[in-house]
């Protein structure tokens, strides 16, 4: 298994076709940094009630029931590339409308640099919807049979 990623024990709270939502303890991993700083924070209760209900698709020739326990990893979305990927297109877009437009005058140079940012957000905007590395990832970790 991934060593970046976090194993938590649940519970089945629905099951639908291959899709799961699944209720495990929130932070309870030692390096939880907060919802403020989770990738997952939209899927928790609050921090008052302590857990997330985490959506998972059910692997192939497994039914679950509600009530059912299994263990889940989950890995956040890479902060780094997040950034990156949400102001560096915008700054760029800023820096070369500034350019272009330094050519035609200071009015030119100003709806230059908000024309490249309005640009670069936008670019920044797309490729954040598409991006699966910015997306947390869940999964069902399949549990070893038991030998006695």
């Amino acid at each position: 298994m991934d060593e970046s990623c976090t194993t938590e024990r649940g519970a089945v709270l629905r099951a639908e076709d291959d899709a799961l939502l699944v209720r495990i303890r929130r932070g309870t991993d030692d390096g939880c940094g907060g919802c403020r700083s989770c990738s997952l924070n939209k899927l928790c209760k609050g921090g008052e009630t302590g857990h997330m209900d985490l959506p998972v698709k059910a692997p192939e020739g497994r039914a679950y029931k509600p009530g059912d326990e299994l263990t889940l990893a989950y890995r956040q979305a890479n902060p780094a590339l997040a950034a990156c990927i949400l102001f560096v297109p915008a700054l760029a877009g800023l820096a070369l409308g500034g350019w272009i437009g330094n050519a035609y005058g200071n009015a030119s140079l100003l709806l230059g640099c908000g024309l490249g940012f309005a640009a670069g957000v936008g670019l920044s905007w797309g490729i954040a919807r598409r991006a699966d590395a910015l997306k947390p990832r869940i999964w069902i970790v399949e549990e070893e049979a038991e030998t006695e």
